[in-house]
């Protein structure tokens, strides 16, 4: 089929009815083609939770802003599984966002550290460690003493991807009392001073 809107909504529909791979259609969907049609499934009445958090898997995969206004709504909801989707899709347009977006995008992101679910938590790094804000290192200082490890790791690694003022917080935690957020602290010190750039894939 053609890159439109029509084809579109013809991979959305073979979506909602399990007709092909998910992954191939969420894939194929991933364009700023698709992106109109993609925001009218999600709010299509009755659309499922499963369903909605492979729309938004697409949109993430865009990196459209046109998303921005969906995801925040969607990651103040009460699907984790949605929630996590939608801060993957604001950590993709972030940098292309206006800044009034931007801050709500930070906003989001802050209080989805908080989140009680470890996956929200972990996807919401994915937007601090774009931004070298205060608040945002803070944050992330934080999170290294998260209770779940993989919430560590990407605090840690996401400290070190900012730079100098990041490396100096995670130093700080390395010396801290809690033995398990500086012991990850110490590790990915180490990790970084035998492959300075392994953290600029996203490791």
């Amino acid at each position: 089929r053609m890159a439109s809107t029509e084809s579109a909504e013809a991979l959305i529909v073979a979506l909602e009815q399990n007709h092909l791979p998910r992954a191939r259609v969420i894939e194929r969907l991933g364009h700023v083609w698709a992106v109109d049609a993609l925001l009218n499934a999600m709010n299509k009445p009755g659309q499922t939770w499963e369903v909605r958090c492979d729309l938004l898997r697409s949109l993430a995969h865009a990196g459209d802003v046109r998303a921005v206004p969906c995801a925040l709504e969607a990651v103040a909801g009460e699907n984790k599984f949605e929630r996590m989707q939608a801060m993957r899709v604001l950590a993709a347009t972030y940098e292309k966002a206006t800044s009034d977006q931007q801050q709500q995008i930070e906003d989001a992101a802050i209080k989805a550290t908080q989140d009680e679910h470890s996956n929200v938590r972990s996807t919401a790094i994915e937007v601090l460690r774009q931004i070298p804000h205060a608040a945002e290192f803070e944050r992330l200082e934080a999170l290294v003493a998260d209770a779940d490890w993989f919430v560590r790791r990407g605090a840690a690694r996401a400290l070190v991807a900012l730079g100098e003022e990041g490396i100096r917080r995670l130093n700080r935690v390395s010396e801290g009392s809690d033995r398990f957020a500086a012991q990850r602290a110490r590790e990915e010190l180490a990790m970084h001073a035998a492959f300075p750039n392994y953290q600029q894939a996203g490791a």
